[in-house]
């Protein structure tokens, strides 16, 4: 079952539209979309399809054109940044391994949980937005740190994860920003304290 409510009803229109497109069926959903529409937590507007094969930025584009309002933002090797009936649509080569099959509900391709905690602990380590950081936190109602670790070693290869760890406690950036719209309860501040639990305790 998918939280549907967790997705705008035009970015959900836009999403479905994609997925039934033939030359965008090795694309799937990623990111906080992906994980909000399986879990329910918050609302998320931005829509991140990824592939693991390059794609022709020129005939992806046109045939898009075709069947959405478009603005393209940004265009560079297999990745195509671009606005579609207002909903903010990235297309991306991402040639890290799945470790987990593709999950199919209601005609949506999506990345599994494994691996969107996987590239979610990858965001924190590069730069933590304030949505990574609840997106993490609500992944560990149903999965421990440790396991959240073997995901990311799995999916990236990488043996050495301290400087992962310390980036759940690094919150400096993330101050910055807005809270996400939640569905579920939580506060920044039971966010961080959870975070710093965990990492203590790890």
């Amino acid at each position: 079952m998918l939280y549907i409510k967790a997705v705008e009803p035009r970015a959900l229109n836009v999403l479905k539209g994609l997925m039934e497109l033939n030359d965008l069926q090795e694309f799937y959903l990623a990111g906080g979309t992906a994980l909000a529409l399986q879990i329910g937590h918050r609302l998320s507007l931005d829509l991140d399809l990824f592939s693991s094969k390059d794609f022709q930025i020129d005939s992806i584009s046109d045939l898009i054109r075709s069947r959405f309002q478009t603005k393209i933002t940004g265009e560079f090797h297999n990745t195509l940044n671009l606005f579609l009936n207002e909903v903010k649509v990235d297309l991306i080569t991402y040639n890290y391994p799945l470790i987990s099959e593709i999950t199919r509900e209601e005609g949506i391709r999506l990345a599994s949980i494994p691996d969107i905690a996987a590239m979610k602990l990858s965001a924190l380590a590069q730069r933590g937005s304030r949505k990574d950081f609840y997106d993490i936190y609500f992944l560990l109602k149903d999965y421990s740190i440790t396991q959240l670790l073997q995901f990311h070693r799995e999916k990236f290869s990488q043996t050495e994860q301290f400087h992962i760890v310390k980036s759940l406690t690094y919150f400096e950036d993330a101050e910055k920003e807005p809270d996400p719209i939640l569905i579920k309860t939580a506060t920044w501040q039971k966010v961080k304290q959870e975070l710093q639990n965990v990492v203590t305790t790890f």
